[in-house]
């Protein structure tokens, strides 16, 4: 026989079988259309492209590294890698200079049932949308502007890659940043000075070290134009290669000028997909450079 105490037992139970029910169906819907989520968190690699926007890259020089990367991602040699990747890859692109960095969020690119790549177009389109005031030294991405300042800090950049590799929802079997630019670290703090030219400068290697102990490959393509350091050819591929890249299979691919962007990119791309997969296991590898045809 039922009595009121019985009753309110039985309400209680159907609403809170009815509450986990409704939870239960929300956590699907939202699993179904969020590809960061535990189900589809496993990637083969994670990539954080960084961007120089100092000073010293100019509107067409910006407009030309932008829309290199996005000629990379349209590149069917380079779709043919991420498809062949059995778990896809994760990209990210952030812009820094000398004060605040900002980047466009991740994107997991992965071949679907289409034979296409998902995410793709959207990964792109971000990128296009991207601006950039150089006289500001400002940056714009998804509606959100940032001073990114107009020095070069190649430490700052590396620091705030690796937090995005290691602060997402991906759990990535290679970890790579790739980093682009067209001058030294030349507005990095050290001592009460800054770091120059001389390939000296402790801030950006204890970055680069801290980034390789968690087992991150930092690979570098420097910018060689008429404005690097007193016109010395290569100077800046120099600072890359000593200062910059390390870790399992790093290499510098340097851009001869920024008209042969398009094809650097693209090709440091390529090797970042085909190869963090397959890690070099002899870690005391001396890392390369190489120069885009």
């Amino acid at each position: 026989m039922f009595n009121k105490i019985n009753l309110k037992k039985i309400v209680a139970t159907s609403f809170l079988a009815i509450l986990m029910s409704e939870t239960l169906v929300m956590k699907s819907a939202i699993s179904s259309n969020n590809d960061n989520l535990v189900d589809e968190d496993l990637v083969s690699v994670e990539l954080v492209l960084s961007v120089d926007v100092s000073h010293s890259i100019d509107d067409d020089e910006f407009e030309l590294q932008r829309d290199g990367y996005i000629a990379a991602f349209q590149d069917e040699e380079v779709q043919e890698a991420i498809k062949n990747l059995p778990n896809g890859l994760a990209v990210n692109m952030q812009f820094w200079g000398s004060k605040d960095v900002v980047d466009v969020g991740w994107h997991k690119l992965i071949k679907n049932d289409s034979d296409g790549i998902n995410n793709l177009d959207s990964f792109i389109q971000v990128m296009d949308e991207v601006e950039r005031n150089r006289n500001a030294k400002k940056v714009t991405v998804n509606g959100d502007t940032v001073k990114t300042g107009g020095g070069t800090d190649i430490a700052l950049a590396i620091n705030e890659a690796t937090e995005l590799l290691l602060n997402n929802n991906y759990e990535g079997q290679a970890l790579v940043i790739d980093v682009s630019g067209d001058g030294v670290s030349d507005d990095t703090p050290y001592n009460s000075g800054t770091c120059s030219h001389t390939h000296v400068c402790p801030p950006v290697e204890e970055a680069r070290d801290k980034a390789v102990a968690e087992g991150i490959t930092i690979n570098g393509l420097p910018i060689v134009n008429n404005q690097n350091i007193d016109n010395l050819t290569h100077e800046i591929d120099i600072h890359y290669e000593t200062l910059v890249v390390g870790g399992e299979g790093a290499f510098v691919e340097v851009a001869d000028d920024f008209s042969n962007f398009t094809t650097a990119a693209k090709n440091k791309i390529l090797r970042e997909i085909t190869e963090a997969g397959e890690r070099v296991e002899d870690p005391t590898s001396s890392n390369e450079v190489v120069y885009a045809d």
